[in-house]
């Protein structure tokens, strides 16, 4: 960076707005802390997703249907933020739901800057493997919990992986 090179990914950016006050190890201390915080806890997610929706058949449908679908709709490129909102105008008013309901990425302002590319990684990921193949869990599997930083599962989950079309 002090030799005049301009990069735009994020280690470079936090080196950039930091000047020379950062040090190896704050540095090392940083990148740790993405490499874990965003591998870790999105692995772990999903890996709970998936075993609770093997019990879910009807909400896998539902997931499978919603991305089969033109979900954006024949005016996709149209800025029509009230296509979110519910169609009846009575309710027609967006009510995001409160971060402290749910807990995992903290709120208020220790929230996990992270949340929003997570959720994104996390829609992408399952909407890709649920319009493709069929992720079956053994009806008998109980997950065993490991206490870590991040819930995981103990030994992940073994799953049969069929493709959605017929295949193997």
């Amino acid at each position: 960076m002090s030799m005049g090179c301009e990069k735009h990914d994020l280690l470079s950016r936090f080196m950039a707005s930091q000047g020379e006050s950062y040090t190896e190890t704050a540095l090392r201390d940083v990148v740790i802390s993405f490499l874990l915080a965003g591998r870790e806890t999105t692995s772990s997610a999903l890996t709970w997703f998936f075993w609770l929706l093997s019990s879910r058949p009807d909400v896998e449908r539902r997931i499978r249907d919603e991305v089969a679908a033109s979900v954006w709709g024949e005016d996709a490129r149209a800025y029509r933020p009230e296509r979110w909102l519910d169609p009846d105008p009575a309710e027609a008013t967006f009510r995001p739901e409160s971060p402290f309901r749910y807990i995992v990425f903290h709120a208020g302002p220790r929230i996990c800057l992270g949340k929003e590319m997570a959720y994104i990684q996390m829609k992408s990921i399952v909407a890709s493997v649920v319009e493709e193949f069929e992720v079956a869990v053994d009806g008998g599997y109980t997950p065993r919990q490991v206490a870590s930083l991040t819930l995981r599962m103990a030994d992940g989950l073994p799953v049969r992986v069929k493709d959605f079309r017929g295949g193997n």
